[in-house]
């Protein structure tokens, strides 16, 4: 019983986390020709919004990755689903880390552009 209401509630943070994570990945690798400045506002903002968040998203996966682990443990069945899942999720939280360095390197201002006149 104990076992179950955990499951679910865990599955419940861990799909949140997850939709958190594809929205923002797919706002980091919007693809245009053409970025305009309300385009590289957009991507700002959410860079700095993840920036800002994530020490919370990391105290929000451990718990997490715990009771998944307890759930384990303690021969509580879990489904296969629940399980990759949960490496889904680990690895999206890497991706998007990478996917936010690599968007903020995208804005490099090259030094040329300040010539004097």
């Amino acid at each position: 019983m104990y076992g179950s209401k955990l499951n679910d509630r865990t599955r419940s943070k861990m799909k949140k986390l997850l939709d958190f994570i594809d929205a923002t990945i797919q706002q980091l690798t919007k693809k245009n020709a053409e970025f305009d400045l309300e385009d590289v506002n957009s991507m700002m903002k959410t860079m700095n919004q993840l920036r800002e968040m994530e020490a919370k998203i990391h105290l929000k996966l451990a718990p997490v990755q715990d009771a998944y682990n307890m759930l384990n443990k303690f021969a509580c069945r879990v489904k296969v689903e629940e399980q990759e899942m949960l490496e889904k999720l680990e690895n999206k939280w890497d991706v998007l880390v990478k996917q936010s360095s690599k968007s903020m390197g995208m804005y490099d201002i090259d030094p040329r552009m300040f010539t004097v006149m």
